[in-house]
């Protein structure tokens, strides 16, 4: 049942719309514009890092994307690349940010099935839109704002349903439904819980009857819906050159969907229930900076009035939304807290601020009926008529109450709702405020810079094998995309993204990995081979004839034992370090940006050139002690790591541990400097194990090496190195089982 004119009226304050004017039916326009307006105003003409670059050129290709492959979003990514304006990804960034702002509309019209008022709905979906993470969203080439989109249309019907039941709603629920499990299935699952309150309060025999006579039509819009997958089968057979993972065929869909090659990743086997605690406080931490003090207070304020004046199911279903993705995805994905997982667990969460919008519209609703009945007095008898007026244009005017300033107001105008506007707008505008200088990447060109840099300094004809995300995204878009270097070639080191594969992971090839390499390396055009972070697959084999040249921002897999220079000026890093240093881009991806910031450094370093960046950025500091390390100036190196240490930075378990093996050695080689006497050395050495034990706790794994030194250290001499405790954590390892038999012979 559609929303007719005379279900707008009803009783209260600014409601009794008979006859609606003209801005009241351009409100969802207007929310359209605005928004849209506002994203490509701060978009970026180039691709950002994480999946952005893959995205981008997926799209570009009509290729097939990393599971669950996405068939929806990269057909009408395609369909945006043919636009005649702006580089390719700026026409893919376009997607998301129509995406962006018609979900902020159909969150519109969720308020007015729920209210019926205009006015705070207007101004809840403005909020949604200059929301931080949504707006951060709208403007990169991601998933989520049209997964965003979909859930708010879904809510929407939703919502018409439960007000009056009919087939029509039910079969654009089901068909829109099935068409938001083939872009985003994980995600839309997870959010349906929502759902279950308000089908459960329709649930009625003859509803239930009804629904069963139009089963059949019901299941043929579910597979209309999840067509799109079919997409995945039939782009794979013309083997387009981007294709995740190689061709999908019919038998390989289920489980390519299904996302079970990450089913490793999905979950990690040091994440405990601290993870997810520190999850949660990172989400609700997030939420107060980007919504502000006073939006929280009016958000907290409309979910007690919601609770008290609104349908149970609905409220229910309304908290559901809100807390489906921050809690239950912790339940399915279980991840170690640190800075990259952190960044990538909020941008599952752009829908909770949504929710988050309708409670604040709820706070609006009740705002006129909140107010002290003097207040109300004074403001209805024309404090703000005037904006009134404006507001709700112009109609058949009417005569104000006795009392009242004696001016006229077109029918039903209450300038209550003024006071409501002024509200809304000062929300918007002091989370717009708030969110605007992170949000802000019209010159956010730190990837393309980067993958520019590295394809620059490759020699003619080179061949570049990527390996890790921070780099397959930026390189692909820029060498593909914008067409940077068109004569060096990209390869995935594991077979994984481009189709020009000499092994994939998906055959038997990858058995003889290394031989297949060696005959690419000594092929006709004899190419001089480089890669950006060198696998296990590709180390120096001196015994066979290859060696491995670190030339800083990649290293270089040759059959000469003489290292070849490549063709970066220094220029080129110091511009690059200057332009990008303090980083003013947030903190959004900020383990790539610091990965990929600390190579620049490192390159420096290789030249023995110096940057105050080297001093200063953490990454950069790192890897300034590891060199330092290696040329035997151990104090500085120790007393870099330890400063490192100490800032606390949530970063990956696995590299904080490296860092603490680093420390380890660094003040070891320290304490081996002191005079022979071992009553010298052996408080000092006790004071360091004591030190770096616990990171055996906070990384308990059998790649651990702090592990392996602390047992080395146990075996040479009367230190306490916490034996039980290392083995009830590590005595299943057989790569540690000798020197814990060592460590044990030798106190017996």
């Amino acid at each position: 049942m559609t929303i007719s004119r005379l279900e707008m009226t009803a009783s209260g304050p600014g409601m009794a719309f008979r006859h609606p004017a003209v801005w009241e039916k351009l409100c969802p326009g207007v929310i359209f514009i605005l928004l849209l307006g506002l994203y490509i105003m701060t978009m970026p003409e180039h691709a950002t890092l994480e999946d952005a670059g893959i995205l981008i050129t997926v799209a570009q290709f009509a290729g097939i994307a990393h599971p669950p492959g996405y068939p929806l979003y990269t057909m009408l990514g395609k369909l945006f690349t043919l636009l005649p304006f702006g580089s390719i990804a700026f026409r893919v960034h376009l997607l998301s940010a129509l995406a962006g702002a018609l979900a902020c509309v159909c969150l519109y019209c969720c308020c007015l099935v729920l209210s019926r008022q205009r006015t705070p709905a207007f101004f809840a979906a403005l909020f949604y839109g200059v929301s931080g993470l949504l707006w951060r969203q709208s403007l990169v080439a991601e998933v989520y704002t049209l997964h965003a989109l979909f859930l708010f249309l879904l809510l929407y019907l939703a919502l018409r349903l439960q007000r009056e039941f009919n087939h029509t709603d039910l079969y654009l629920f089901t068909f829109v439904f099935a068409l938001a499990l083939s872009h985003h299935w994980p995600l839309l699952l997870l959010n349906s819980v929502l759902f279950l309150p308000l089908f459960l309060a329709m649930a009625q025999r003859p509803r239930l009857s009804s629904c069963l006579a139009i089963a059949p039509k019901l299941a043929a819009l579910t597979l209309v819906g999840l067509s799109p997958y079919l997409y995945l089968v039939i782009r794979s057979s013309f083997e387009p050159y981007i294709m995740a993972f190689g061709p999908v065929t019919l038998a390989d869909l289920p489980d390519y969907v299904l996302r079970q090659r990450y089913s490793a990743t999905d979950v990690s086997p040091t994440a405990s229930l601290a993870d997810s605690l520190l999850f949660v406080l990172h989400f609700l931490r997030e939420g107060l900076r980007e919504m502000g003090v006073v939006s929280t207070l009016a958000v907290g304020l409309g979910l007690a009035w919601a609770l008290a004046h609104e349908k149970r199911s609905i409220v229910a279903a309304l908290l559901v939304g809100f807390c489906a993705s921050p809690l239950l995805l912790l339940v399915f994905l279980k991840f170690d807290y640190d800075i990259l997982r952190r960044d990538a667990y909020m941008f599952y969460q752009a829908v909770p601020f949504g929710f988050c919008a309708l409670f604040l519209h709820y706070c609006l609703v009740a705002m006129p009926k909140v107010l002290p009945e003097r207040l109300r007095s004074a403001v209805t008898a024309g404090a703000v008529g005037k904006a009134g007026e404006k507001l709700r244009g112009s109609t058949p005017e009417r005569t104000v109450p006795a009392g009242a300033s004696g001016k006229t107001l077109p029918p039903g105008c209450n300038r209550l709702t003024a006071v409501t506007a002024l509200a809304g707008a000062l929300l918007c505008v002091t989370t717009w405020v708030g969110n605007a200088g992170r949000n802000d990447m019209r010159n956010n060109t730190f990837a393309f810079d980067y993958a520019s840099a590295v394809l620059e300094a490759l020699p003619e004809g080179a061949a570049l094998f990527l390996h890790v995300d921070q780099d397959l995204g930026p390189l692909s878009y820029a060498r593909y995309g914008a067409r940077v270097r068109e004569d060096v070639r990209l390869y995935s080191q594991h077979g994984h993204l481009f189709g020009n594969r000499i092994f994939g992971a998906r055959d038997g090839e990858f058995a003889n990995a290394q031989t297949t390499l060696l005959k690419f390396l000594d092929g006709e055009n004899k190419k001089r081979l480089f890669v950006n972070w060198p696998s296990e697959l590709f180390q120096a084999q001196p015994e066979r004839g290859v060696y491995l040249h670190n030339h800083g921002l990649f290293y270089e897999l040759s059959r000469s034992e003489t290292k070849t220079a490549v063709a970066m000026p220094s220029s080129v890093i110091r511009a690059f370090l200057d332009r990008h240093w303090p980083d003013a881009y947030g903190d959004s991806w900020m383990y790539h940006r610091q990965r990929i910031f600390a190579e620049f450094c490192y390159t420096l370093m290789l030249r023995d050139e110096s940057h105050p960046a080297l001093e200063e950025h953490y990454y950069c500091k790192l890897r300034l002690a590891q060199n330092l390390y290696a040329q035997q100036q151990h104090e500085r190196a120790a007393e870099l790591f330890r400063e490192q240490l100490a800032t606390g930075t949530p970063w990956p378990k696995d590299g904080l541990a490296h860092v603490y093996f680093n420390y380890l050695l660094a003040e070891l080689a320290v304490i081996n400097r002191k005079p022979p006497q071992p009553d010298l050395k052996l408080p000092d050495i006790q004071r360091l194990i004591d030190e770096v034990y616990p990171v055996t706790k906070i990384w308990p794994t059998c790649d651990n090496k702090v592990t392996r030194a602390l047992l080395e250290l146990g075996s040479q001499g009367p230190l306490n190195i916490h034996l039980n405790e290392l083995a009830e954590t590590f005595g299943h390892c057989g790569n540690l089982a000798p020197l814990f038999k060592k460590v044990r012979d030798s106190r017996q």
